[in-house]
């Protein structure tokens, strides 16, 4: 911090300090006051500092440096040096003080009792109430483990009158429910949380703190669906705050205690390192002995050996080398249990009680007390959520009993792509012939090949190739095989063996199709549209034969050189000879056969032409398809349904693409049915439908999960973050998402997690967790920085600055600003100079996807009215104002850039301004008026910038006194506005922060005395004021009263 040069600029940096956020650079930052009035003797503000370095030091987590400064400030109260203004924050701060000295077992106990005493004596002293210093007394008592003490504490506590040095209505009431859930009282705990829950909780530690305190009486009773959502809440606002391990400790035994040990070891992970400087010897307990149950639990189901990182856990490792290290879940449960139980000893040697080694025993042995508590809403990541979709549920027809029969019903099913009932007679020939030889090991080994042809085309080829020999009597069997062994050569980049052995096994079969009698082949020649008899259905068939008076399927030529034609064109196409492919595809098609096969070489064209990015042809082949296949239990159907849907969405037509998305989920497998609700929960997102989009998104991550797909799961949680936070759900949202991020590790999902960290910045914005929405938006802008990505960097800064700003820390919010600014000039400058694609991971338009905060917007949003009176902010439409996709050249570029740096250097000075800095106010103008020249006001948006900096610098020109400067820069701003009006880029009548600009410029003028001017420009503004501008007539006419005078 930079030394002050007088007591007032000190009193000024003390002020800035207290505003700063909690942590490590307010005490910096106090303590530089402490030492520069302790160099000056500076009474006043030497106790002041001191008040607040008490508090600093408490939420900071460095509790043990509270005490001296305490001291102090007792010391100059009673030699009657201290400042009367800061007297009520030492009294405040009694309470800290007795809170925290029993958590450091080096401190006497009589320290603590004397502290009490005095505590009382003061309060007494006061005129105060009793009702805070029965509260400490029960505190002390309950960690003493003295009951009879505790609940006499309690009883006069509860009696006692509140009265201004009384803890807030949300921490008095969270202390009552320990003591209540300690004694049992559970159902009593929780109805007095009701009220408190209800209200309006603005302390830094609520609601967090009673959340916490009521997961185990939730638990206790039953309410499960709380206590999911309380864990949830709660640990959102802890996970950033160093001072509250031991309260994070809790929800790590909570996800112990109830089948979440995976979960609980995420959140062990991300504090683990914080035990190399616990903020107290306490917390440092707690959270070890948390640590310890989950990781027993973990060991107990079979993870005692899995490897984890040890970062360093005692201050010593972390100056030896600082490094990680490789340990097991056991040998960590082991080492913080150990860990735990000796604290628990030094305590207890020091209270001459066996209390806290008692109630870490109980910790370290807890048991579950719910087997397994979803912690997610609706389902999320269930393996068994409510349908989004009709499940059409697949009956298996009835199987014959004998080996060959068998064979033959399994080769029927595949070629009616009745896969399940394929399966299911291929795994009862199984049963019944575990060893065949000859044809049917051949068969057999066909079919295998065919099951592990998209996994594994190595074995599939070999499996083909071992039936071909087993086949000496069955030539269409063996070409068959060969054909089949051909195309996985093509699969395996050795397309000329493979299509010299496909093109040899098509003429070979087709040669036989063209000897074969004509009663054999005209199952397969009945005309498109008209099913042969062969089609009826085969469940019909009685159990333990085969269907009556039909050959084996796999015995037919004209069937089976029809297949091979195919297989060719398959083959050319994974040889990238797609023309070549798709002309040998539509030779098949040109051949005669039952309406299942030509749908089915339908849907090979479909897909082919998909591939080639001929979209019509594709649609066309893939509707034919359809209605050939219509009515089949066909995964094929599913298959060119999903194609159809992905091309329809791509197109841009998501109406339609969802109509095929849900249509292929019906009655699909798991996995196909996973992916079709993949499909369709997407489609409704990119059609703005985020409603319909939570039931197929929370029931894939259901289906994805039972299927051990974690990578698309993450990725989906991120889309279901996405439509929560699309329909105001943002404490789901918030979420979803932090689930999401735990599986978006991979470098390939970067600009998913991107994405998912821009979401929730809003989402935690929206709630009011204000550290927790910079933290991530702090992450995006790191990810930006290692891309090159000057302008997502920008974009980052100036929503971090907008949240700053709305919870009033200026000064924080103006370091932003500027930060943003200069950002979005390095963009701007390197932009100008090349003319290359943005990075990957995105520029400024990009990072607009996930909720863009907007602060006013330009002419292009749908309110350019920016703010409603003097005192407000206006602009920040942000990159999404100007959303560019599709590759804008550099000029353009460079101009939206240019915009988003006059953005964000703009409300810099203004925020300086906020922060009651005006010299540093001031000092920021020119930056904002560099970036307006090179903006210029050629577009709406930027000239609607422009004006709005004139509006912005008026003000803080005219707060400095220098009225003419001010009174050029408003003037100038209400001729673009009226600009824009003219043009139609704003509506016809004023915008509320038009009608503020010209309401300041008639102020200037009757600052300058030149009331004939203000009365002109007051008037002609209410002639103008718009019906919705009407709050504003009652100002401005009072103030062309002023005129008059």
């Amino acid at each position: 911090m930079t030394m002050a040069h007088g007591e007032d600029e000190a009193w000024a940096a003390l002020s800035t300090a207290w505003d700063l956020p909690y942590g490590p650079p307010q005490v910096a930052a106090i303590e530089a006051v402490v030492a520069e009035a302790d160099a000056a003797e500076w009474n006043d503000l030497q106790f002041a500092a001191r008040a607040l370095a008490v508090s600093a030091y408490q939420y900071a987590g460095e509790t043990s440096k509270m005490f001296v400064p305490f001291a102090w400030c007792l010391a100059a109260l009673d030699r009657g040096a201290a400042d009367d203004r800061f007297v009520h924050q030492v009294m405040w701060s009694f309470k800290h003080i007795v809170a925290h000295l029993p958590l450091f077992p080096e401190v006497p106990l009589a320290r603590t009792e004397a502290v009490l005493d005095d505590m009382e004596r003061r309060y007494r002293a006061g005129g105060h109430s009793m009702h805070a210093v029965h509260q400490y007394r029960w505190l002390v008592a309950r960690h003493l483990g003295d009951t009879a003490a505790a609940a006499e504490q309690y009883r006069l506590w509860c009696a006692a009158p509140r009265d201004d040095l009384s803890d807030c209505a949300g921490c008095e009431p969270t202390a009552r429910i320990e003591h209540l859930a300690d004694i049992g009282a559970d159902e009593e705990a929780i109805e007095l949380s009701v009220p408190v829950l209800a209200g309006n909780l603005t302390c830094i530690e609520q609601p967090q703190m009673i959340l916490t305190a009521l997961l185990l009486p939730y638990l206790r009773t039953g309410r499960y669906e709380q206590a999911a959502d309380a864990h949830r809440r709660a640990y959102r606002s802890l996970r950033s705050s160093h001072s509250d391990l031991a309260s994070i400790a809790q929800h790590v035994e909570f996800c112990a205690r109830t089948g979440n040990e995976p979960r609980g070891l995420e959140l062990v992970q991300r504090h683990l390192g914080w035990l190399a400087a616990p903020p107290d010897p306490y917390a440092e307990m707690r959270f070890a002995g948390a640590t310890a149950l989950l990781l027993r639990r973990l060991a107990a189901s079979g993870h005692g050996d899995t490897e984890l990182d040890r970062p360093p856990l005692t201050a010593d490792e972390t100056t030896a080398d600082g490094a990680a290290r490789t340990t097991t879940v056991a040998a960590l449960g082991a080492e913080l249990a150990a860990r735990a139980t000796a604290i628990a000893a030094r305590f207890d040697e020091r209270n001459g009680t066996g209390q806290q080694g008692a109630e870490i025993a109980a910790l370290l042995t807890a048991e579950p007390l719910v087997d397994r508590l979803p912690l997610a809403r609706a389902g999320w990541g269930s393996a068994a959520p409510a349908p989004a979709v009709p499940v059409e549920p697949v009956a298996m027809p009835p199987l014959p009993t004998e080996p060959a029969a068998l064979a033959d019903a399994a080769e029927r099913y595949g070629s009616q792509f009745d896969e399940a009932a394929e399966r299911a007679a291929w795994a009862r020939f199984d049963e019944v012939c575990p060893s065949p030889v000859g044809a049917l090991a051949g068969r057999r080994l066909m079919s295998r090949g065919l099951a592990e042809s998209d996994t594994d085309v190595a074995s599939a080829e070999g499996h083909w190739r071992a039936a071909a020999d087993l086949f000496p009597d069955s030539p269409v069997r063996r070409h068959t095989a060969l054909s089949l062994a051909g195309l996985a050569r093509c699969r395996q980049d050795d397309p000329e063996t493979g299509l010299a052995e496909l093109t040899a096994a098509r003429d070979a079969l087709a040669e036989l199709a063209a000897a074969a009698p004509a009663e054999e082949a005209s199952a397969q020649e009945a005309p498109a549209g008209k099913a042969p008899v062969e089609d009826a259905p085969v469940e019909a068939a009685p159990v333990g034969d085969a269907p009556v008076g039909e050959d084996p399927v796999g015995e037919d030529p004209v069937a089976a050189a029809r297949t091979a034609q195919e297989r060719l064109a398959m083959g050319l196409d994974a040889a990238g000879r797609q023309p070549a492919a798709v002309a040998a595809a539509r030779q098949a098609l040109d051949r005669p056969a039952d309406d299942r096969h030509t749908g089915r070489t339908h849907a090979l064209l479909a897909f082919m032409h998909a591939n080639s990015g001929e979209a019509a042809s594709a649609l066309s082949h893939a509707a034919e398809a359809i209605r050939l296949l219509a009515g089949r239990p066909a995964e094929m159907v599913t298959q060119v349904r999903l194609l159809t849907g992905r091309l329809h969405a791509q197109a841009g037509d998501f109406a339609a693409a969802i109509g095929e998305f849900r249509a292929a989920a019906v009655g699909a497998e798991a996995n196909t049915r996973a992916e079709a609700l993949r499909l369709y929960g997407h489609a409704t997102l990119d059609a703005d439908r985020p409603d319909e989009a939570i039931e197929p998104l929370t029931e894939a991550i259901g289906l994805w999960s039972g299927l051990g797909q974690l990578r698309p799961v993450a990725h989906l949680r991120a889309a279901l973050a996405d439509a929560l936070g699309r329909t105001g759900r943002y404490d789901e949202a918030a979420s979803v998402g932090e689930d999401a991020l735990d599986g978006l590790t991979d470098p390939d999902d970067l600009p998913v997690r991107i994405d998912t960290l821009l979401l929730l910045g809003v989402a935690y914005r929206e709630l009011h967790a204000t550290e927790a929405a910079i933290e991530a938006l702090d992450e995006v802008a790191r990810h930006c920085g290692a891309a090159d990505n000057a302008a997502g960097v920008g974009e980052a800064n100036a929503r971090i600055a907008e949240i700053l700003d709305g919870v009033d820390r200026d000064a924080e919010a103006a370091q932003r600003w500027a930060d943003g600014a200069a950002a979005f000039r390095t963009a701007r400058l390197a932009a100008s100079g090349d003319a290359a694609e943005p990075s990957e991971t995105g520029d400024a338009t990009e990072l607009s996807g996930a909720g863009a905060a907007n602060d006013g917007g330009g002419p292009d949003s749908a309110d350019a009215a920016g703010a409603a009176d003097d005192g407000g902010r206006t602009g920040a439409a942000g990159a999404a104002g100007d959303g560019a996709g599709g590759g804008p050249d550099a000029a353009e570029r460079v101009a939206r850039l240019a915009v988003d740096e006059l953005r964000a250097a703009r409300n810099a000075a203004l925020s300086w301004q906020w922060a009651d800095q005006p010299e540093r106010a001031l000092a920021a103008l020119p930056a904002a008026d560099a970036a307006a020249q090179v903006a210029g006001t050629e577009t709406p948006r930027a000239c609607w910038e422009v004006a709005v900096l004139g509006y912005d610098a008026g003000r803080i020109l005219a707060n400095a006194e220098r009225l003419d400067e001010a009174l050029a820069r408003t003037g100038r701003a209400t001729t673009l506005f009226a600009g824009l009006r003219a043009g139609g880029d704003l509506d016809p009548a004023p915008t509320p922060v038009e009608i503020a600009v010209r309401t300041l410029h008639a102020r200037l003028l009757i600052g300058l005395d030149r009331r004939a001017d203000a009365r002109s420009t007051l008037t002609a503004l209410l002639d103008e004021l718009p019906p919705a501008a009407e709050e504003h007539r009652a100002d401005i006419t009072a103030l062309l009263a002023d005129t008059e005078r």
